[in-house]
């Protein structure tokens, strides 16, 4: 009886570690694309103006 309750709180462990790991990813992209984002908004703020 005990065993199997904590085979079924590994599991959910487990899958808790999963779930995390595939946001921690996500959080990693999106910083990312943000920084990627803000270098070229500063890349066109300090660029010399057009015709210029």
């Amino acid at each position: 009886m005990f065993s199997a309750r904590i085979t079924t709180l590994e599991q959910q462990v487990v899958d808790l570690e999963l779930k995390i790991q595939d946001r921690d990813d996500d959080l990693a992209a999106a910083r990312a694309a943000n920084r990627k984002l803000m270098a070229q908004l500063n890349r066109r703020r300090d660029a010399p103006p057009h015709g210029g």
